[in-house]
């Protein structure tokens, strides 16, 4: 009885996933994007920038859509085992209220991770987690609609640092 309950509900979170993938002008949408990891909603975009120009142009980007950093965080490169990266840890303080509002649990999601990485060409990528990926497993409408407004804005993000201005 349990496995069919919980059967139904990964198919309405699937379904409800896919209603909220509301169309939109921008282009770093999903079809630009490279879907990994382990979790559902997890992109990626390769670009033809290095490190600190991605991080530099993100930083801009996320400011100028009215986004703020908290923190950020890195895996020491300086020994030159791994690719330069760093997780910026980015909120809006409004929708975090409203988030939390809508489902306290909900506030241990805040803020959303943005992960950029270097690649042996020294060309960075920017990979994060979908707000409706993040917020679709606490199956609260509320939160749904809040995260399909983030969507938009991390898509916008993403945009403006991968653009060519």
């Amino acid at each position: 009885m349990r496995r069919g309950r919980v059967a139904r509900r990964w198919v309405l979170l699937a379904l409800l996933a896919g209603s909220l993938a509301l169309p939109h002008p921008i282009k770093a949408a999903e079809a630009e994007a490279e879907d990994v990891g382990p979790y559902p909603g997890t992109l990626l975009w390769h670009t033809e920038f290095g490190f600190r120009e991605l991080v530099t142009r993100l930083q801009r980007a996320v400011t100028a859509n009215g986004l703020t950093v908290v923190a950020t965080s890195s895996a020491d490169a300086r020994a030159g085992t791994i690719p330069a990266n760093i997780v910026m840890l980015v909120t809006r303080n409004d929708m975090a209220v409203q988030i939390v509002e809508a489902n306290s649990l909900a506030g241990l999601e805040i803020p959303i991770r943005i992960y950029v990485t270097e690649d042996q060409s020294r060309h960075a990528s920017i990979i994060y987690r979908t707000p409706s990926s993040i917020f679709a497993l606490y199956d609260n409408p509320k939160l749904d609609a809040i995260a399909a407004d983030l969507d938009q804005i991390f898509a916008k993000t993403v945009d403006d640092a991968i653009g060519s201005s």
